[in-house]
């Protein structure tokens, strides 16, 4: 405060000295010349009489200490006592002349070429007709402010001297009340009624503060809670990587009772996809892998933690115990792949001969109608083979398919054409949105949109839709499968995915299909390395929505 108090003084008193000074002199210039203008005037009345009596002969008796000089009516010099009369030009257009010819006198104040010096002049019209004119030379406004200079700039020295001091002890005595304020106290008085509104702001502040403050212990209480009775492990780390939480369930999880708050959260598990993954998370980025630990698998959820400038400040990761389910999955696989060989060479035989009974080939009116049945539980059950076995390759993530550019329009439009008969039965209209592209299986991605878009139509109602949204940005490709039909239990949601696993049993010898549309279409999701969401209400609806991550 003290610089700026002086800073401002310095600046309007400077300004002021200037101004003054700038004042002085210029009035003071003016007075001396309209003295030493009187003075000329006195001395060329004196002079006049002289060589009016005389003529040029009165300057050889007489001494003048200023310059004189002797104009006849052309403008020649006549004479000069300074300069030779010959080295003089035309003095006929001197705007002293011109008025004394006029009017008798004449005066002019310029810089006179032939001495180097601003002058003073004053002239007569003598009886001859002839013009005397008397000068002397004029200190200049500069000059005099450069001979006083010393003196301004001591002026100056001493006054920034003064003005520090001033605003040094001004600054101190404004500054001593604020800084006594007890910003934690009540009913503040203010020294100066100009800090009443600062005051006031500060009650006003101190209370919302204190209320922010109680409600936001409540709720680190409430969160402390939770955290400390999920079974789930729950760390929160800032971006340096460092743990700020951890709860009970995740020290038990891993064994961990030496780590704890302000460690590294890479004392709680090292390698090198679980650092990676940690580093993304930091760097903006949702991640979900899996990792295993004393024969225990676990699933691991990281998402980044940003403030309201979209900043990354940290990120929350949890930690799910998921080594029975993926035993069961393992399992499970394990059983589809075997079956599938064991099954489809049988299945294929059983619908060749059923396929000729159908034709006629048998007795008509004895096995027709069986045929028929054979047939098509034949058909169903390769379907089902089918499925099993191009499920149990995504499972692999074997690199069987062949990566292209595909374009989602062109392939969804596709679809559309397969399952327009049957979207027209139920008077289902289909429609796609957007324009995207990825780099993928063709065939791949075609089943899962057709699994999804077959699933709609079934359970769509009469007079329904179907609709497939379309986007892209530089990151991620999206793909959505929208309808209005029945939708999904809240309980089923998190099932539907599973093999073999139906909502309505009850529908499904009705409505056809394997049990493996939905898994197919989360391992297409997988293989592409992307990730499936549902949202789905009763009677109203579901939305699938996909997103796919584009590859160079």
């Amino acid at each position: 405060m003290t610089s700026k108090i002086f800073k401002y003084c310095m600046i309007s008193t400077l300004v002021a000295i200037i101004v003054t000074i700038g004042l002085f002199f210029n009035v003071l210039y003016h007075e001396f010349e309209n003295s030493t203008m009187d003075n000329l005037k006195e001395e060329v009345a004196l002079v006049k009489v002289g060589v009016d009596h005389e003529g040029i002969a009165y300057f050889d008796d007489v001494n003048v200490a200023q310059r004189v000089t002797i104009i006849d009516q052309s403008g020649d010099v006549i004479y000069d006592n300074v300069t030779d009369e010959e080295d003089l030009e035309d003095h006929s257009d001197r705007e002293e002349v011109i008025e004394a010819l006029d009017s008798g006198w004449g005066y002019a104040t310029r810089y006179s070429e032939s001495i180097g010096k601003q002058s003073i002049y004053v002239a007569t019209l003598l009886e001859n007709g002839d013009i005397l004119r008397i000068s002397t030379t004029a200190d200049t406004t500069t000059t005099v402010l450069l001979r006083m200079s010393v003196h301004i700039v001591w002026i100056v020295l001493i006054v920034m001297v003064v003005t520090f001091l001033i605003a040094h002890r001004l600054a101190k005595k404004i500054v001593k009340p604020i800084n006594e304020i007890d910003l934690d106290g009540t009913n503040l008085i203010a020294p100066y009624k100009e800090l009443n509104p600062l005051y006031s702001k500060i009650e006003r502040q101190n209370y919302t503060i204190s209320k922010q403050l109680n409600e936001l212990q409540k709720r680190q209480d409430e969160f402390k809670l939770i955290v400390r009775n999920m079974n789930e492990g729950i760390i929160m780390i800032n971006k340096e990587a460092n743990i700020i939480t951890i709860n009970h369930a995740m020290k038990a999880l891993f064994k961990i009772d030496d780590v704890d708050v302000g460690d590294s959260v890479y004392e709680i598990y090292r390698s090198q996809d679980f650092m990676k993954a940690v580093e993304e998370v930091l760097a903006g980025h949702k991640q979900n892998i899996h990792i295993e630990k004393d024969k225990r698998i676990f699933d691991v959820i990281m998402g980044p933690a940003k403030n309201d400038e979209e900043e990354v400040e940290g990120a929350t990761i949890i930690i799910f115990d998921i080594t029975e389910k993926e035993l069961q999955e393992k399992m499970r696989r394990e059983f589809s792949a075997n079956v599938s060989h064991e099954l489809k060479t049988p299945l294929t035989t059983i619908s060749g001969f059923a396929e000729i009974m159908k034709n006629g080939v048998a007795d008509i009116n004895d096995t027709k109608e069986l045929a028929g049945n054979i047939y098509d539980e034949a058909q169903r059950l390769i379907k089902l083979v089918e499925d099993i076995i191009h499920l149990s390759s995504l499972d692999a993530k074997a690199k069987v398919h062949e990566h292209e550019e595909v374009d989602l329009n062109k392939l969804t439009n596709e679809v559309f054409d397969h399952q327009k008969p049957s979207a027209d039965k139920k008077k289902i209209s289909l429609e796609v949105d957007g324009e995207a592209k990825i780099i993928g299986s063709y065939s791949v991605l075609e089943e899962m949109i057709n699994n999804l878009v077959d699933n709609a139509i079934k359970y769509g109602n009469e007079g329904g839709y179907v609709k497939v949204i379309l986007k892209e940005d530089e990151r991620n490709t999206y793909i959505s499968v929208e309808d209005n039909g029945i939708g999904i239990p809240a309980d089923s949601k998190d099932r539907i995915f599973e093999r073999f696993y139906r909502v309505d049993k009850s529908r499904s010898k009705e409505l056809g299909g394997t049990g493996l549309g939905l898994s197919i279409v989360k391992h297409a999701v997988l293989y592409h390395d992307g990730e499936i969401t549902v949202d789905s209400d009763l009677k109203k609806g579901t939305t699938f929505k996909i997103i796919l991550p584009k590859k160079d």
